[in-house]
């Protein structure tokens, strides 16, 4: 929900690199995103919830003993595979459209999350 509310908010919004509008961007992709990789049909995903009924309960069962390493192979295969890394941000884009080039700003303002610190705003 908040996904589709940050999107139209985006839509309209002044395409500054200024204001609060890149950091909005920036959280409506991340939300898109989220939703985006929610949908694929492999465990541990919520897209897998949907096909999981439909199948043998010994394969749900084997299936769900490799869950971990199948959210490790998806992960691999966005980062290390074109292909698939094209896909799903052609995918994201559809989705928030124009605002991705909002959103860019809005990301390089936000440094890694230190593990036991919190993230932390960059000074222009």
């Amino acid at each position: 929900m908040l996904a589709v509310v940050l999107s139209v908010v985006c839509h309209f919004a002044p395409a500054t690199a200024g204001g609060i509008w890149p950091g909005l961007a920036f959280l409506g992709l991340l939300q898109i995103m989220a939703v985006v990789l929610n949908l694929v049909p492999v465990p541990p995903f919520d897209g897998y919830r949907v096909v999981a009924p439909f199948l043998n309960p010994e394969v749900r069962g084997r299936i769900d003993q490799a869950s971990g390493i199948i959210m490790l192979a998806v992960f691999f295969l966005l980062w290390y595979v074109p292909v698939v890394n094209n896909l799903f941000w052609s995918v994201v884009s559809l989705d928030f459209g124009a605002a991705t080039d909002t959103a860019q700003p809005g990301g390089n303002r936000f440094e890694p999350i230190p593990v036991f610190g919190g993230g932390r705003l960059k000074k222009n």
